[in-house]
């Protein structure tokens, strides 16, 4: 039998108690949001620090940086009410973000891949 249910990779905190709460009267103990976002802007401070310091180091004096691209998945999006801090992280000071107007704003031409239950069956959304 088990003790103890952690739930891992539940960044969404509304997702993470909808699941506590659907969980809870099989497993008496969850674990869940070991932290608020903070973490994932210290990640991106160490990101950006780590970026300076591989330029600094690899950089010729007869060189000029012409492009400078970071992509993956930061474990965050644009428009989320709890993704505030990491909105306004200055890492997009330094990097722009195409489909970005701003902090919690997308461009009005993106279709985001956060897909909310009312618009899954959209025509523009829907693939099947």
């Amino acid at each position: 039998s088990l003790d103890i249910l952690c739930l891992e990779e539940v960044f969404d905190k509304r997702a993470a108690q909808k699941l506590t709460n659907i969980l809870k009267p099989v497993f008496g103990h969850i674990l869940y949001d070991v932290g608020e976002g903070e973490i994932r802007c210290e990640q991106l401070n160490m990101v950006t620090k780590w970026i300076a310091d591989f330029q600094a180091a690899n950089k010729q004096p007869d060189e000029e940086v012409v492009f400078d691209v970071l992509c993956g998945d930061l474990n965050f999006d644009n428009c989320s009410p709890d993704d505030t801090l990491e909105q306004n992280h200055s890492l997009f000071d330094e990097y722009r973000d195409p489909c970005r107007e701003g902090p919690g704003k997308e461009k009005p031409w993106v279709i985001g891949t956060l897909l909310e239950q009312p618009s899954l069956y959209d025509e523009d959304v829907n693939t099947s």
